[in-house]
């Protein structure tokens, strides 16, 4: 989630803090959190990137991430990890099945990652069927924490273009390509 907000701010990384500000009823100077921004991207890297995450959940093959979509801009990735077949096959796990699955979901504002799976592979029961993978648990879950964080914020909004990258027009032809 922390990478995530990193391509969300322009590349920059701002350290997750549960707190921003601490008040006190005696009324001392609040202490406010001012946590240190590194810029770890280039605006247009992390630009590009974010319309590539939007294009997963709002373009024609957006599989899991298919529960995401809004009538408002949101960003996301998936992520599974399968057996390695010969493990899986000492175990006798079922072709196919996942150790883990992954989701990570973003608006203008907002991150999230959902991790649902084992962090022990040891024995034959630690993985994700087709049954458990097909309810697809962590696209559902950053569906309704969508709904949430809509509910409370408003909906995402989008990301605007940063000056280093630019749009240009292309005209398919010979080597070396010319202006018309």
């Amino acid at each position: 989630a922390e990478a995530v907000s990193t391509i969300m701010n322009n590349g920059e990384n701002i350290k997750p803090s549960t707190i921003t500000k601490i008040e006190f009823l005696d009324g001392r100077e609040p202490i406010i959190v001012d946590p240190e921004v590194k810029e770890l991207l280039s605006p247009g890297a992390a630009y590009l990137t974010t319309e590539l995450m939007k294009h997963a959940v709002s373009g024609p093959n957006a599989g899991f991430l298919a529960p995401t979509r809004r009538p408002y801009p949101v960003f996301g990735k998936t992520g599974t990890h399968q057996w390695d077949k010969t493990r899986a096959a000492e175990l006798g796990i079922p072709k196919g099945a996942a150790q883990n699955r992954n989701m990570i979901t973003a608006t203008d504002r907002f991150s999230m990652a959902t991790w649902v799976g084992f962090d022990k592979h040891e024995t034959k029961d630690h993985y994700l069927n087709n049954r458990i993978t097909s309810m697809n648990l962590p696209g559902n879950l950053n569906s309704y924490f969508l709904d949430l964080l809509a509910n409370e914020y408003g909906p995402g909004k989008e990301i605007a273009r940063p000056d280093d990258v630019v749009e240009i027009t292309h005209i398919k032809g010979p080597f070396p390509y010319q202006r018309p």
